[in-house]
């Protein structure tokens, strides 16, 4: 069990801890404790609440600098004409799409779809979006706007 196990367990409270840089120098303690402080707001949009350092969670740091409005903006942009209930289908098929690396077979299964369903779905999203998930800067990208919508889009309605 890691030390948020510990801590859930010990303490039946919420809670969010971010970590920065380790640092040697004097005058990095500032901007690593500016980085914890981004890891910390990180912890706080996450499902889990879970404790955030830069190291295991880089794509989400580096979202954390970007505007939000501007990636609100793109995510927008890509994925015009989605309902919500398509986004999050979309979504999720993404996040096991690249957690498995494309494997048409484990990504269909974890569905609960057919391979050739999945296909479908996955060509469709290439004609809607013009990114296709097969090639890999197209499914960097993508990635990237799957990131921005669980911290942003998915969060914010969640709320709203």
């Amino acid at each position: 069990m890691g030390i948020v196990g510990k801590l859930r367990e010990e303490f039946p409270y919420s809670f969010q801890a971010g970590v920065g840089r380790g640092v040697t120098e004097a005058e990095q303690i500032r901007r690593s404790l500016q980085d914890a402080k981004i890891m910390c707001r990180l912890s706080g949009q996450t499902k889990e609440n879970e404790i955030c350092s830069m190291e295991e969670r880089p794509m989400e740091m580096l979202l954390q600098l970007a505007p939000r409005e501007e990636m609100v903006r793109l995510f927008r942009k890509a994925f015009h004409g989605y309902s919500e209930g398509e986004l999050a289908r979309t979504m999720e098929m993404l996040r096991l799409y690249a957690r498995d690396n494309g494997s048409i077979n484990k990504v269909s299964e974890q569905l609960g779809i057919h391979k050739n369903t999945l296909q479908y779905r996955l060509n469709r999203l290439a004609e809607r979006t013009g990114y296709v998930p097969q090639q890999v800067s197209d499914m960097a990208y993508l990635y990237v706007l799957m990131k921005i919508y669980e911290l942003e889009i998915e969060r914010k309605d969640g709320e709203g």
